[in-house]
């Protein structure tokens, strides 16, 4: 049996390319694995970091995460309080009556010659009572404790006050 071997000649060199290829491919390979290992030793660093700071029980850091989840699963809801002012013997309606919340500096309003008014604000989730402050020049400031915040996003609860003349006006709360 007779063998014939030849061999080809190809004008392409597969063996220099391959080592080309090889020697170019090998440091930016390194430099990938370089940034991917730090970053993992970064991430590695914070998240054991973290666990040591909840597990000891940073409280600032534990009770913020504890009201994000809550306002997560139940957002502050808008809602409306109004309500008229009158007089209390006469019950005629006052105008110009400054109607507050005690606990909020930024939530007020100013009846109208009906004696009306009303206002919106953001209730965090749950039941809430808000204590309604009432300031008019001539009459007693008179606090109205225990004001119920309407339980559904888009509610108004409607509030009736009557206040009294006074010789001596009270109107610093």
């Amino acid at each position: 049996m007779l063998v014939v071997m030849a061999k080809v000649r190809s004008p392409f060199k597969w063996g220099s390319l391959w080592g080309t290829v090889k020697k170019t491919a090998e440091p930016q390979q390194k430099k990938l694995k370089e940034k991917v290992l730090d970053k993992f030793v970064t991430a590695l660093a914070t998240a054991i970091f973290l666990l040591i700071g909840l597990v000891l029980g940073f409280p600032k850091i534990n009770a913020w995460y504890n009201r994000q989840v809550e306002r997560q699963l139940n957002p502050p809801r808008e809602v409306y309080f109004e309500g008229w002012v009158n007089e209390k013997y006469t019950l005629a309606p006052l105008e110009g009556v400054i109607v507050k919340i005690k606990t909020m500096d930024k939530e007020q309003a100013t009846t109208d010659k009906d004696g009306y008014f009303i206002f919106e604000m953001e209730v965090p989730p749950g039941d809430h009572l808000y204590e309604f402050i009432l300031v008019k020049e001539g009459f007693d400031a008179e606090p109205f404790p225990d004001i119920p915040a309407p339980q559904t996003k888009g509610d108004t609860t409607q509030h009736f006050f009557q206040i009294e003349k006074s010789e001596f006006s009270q109107t610093e709360f």
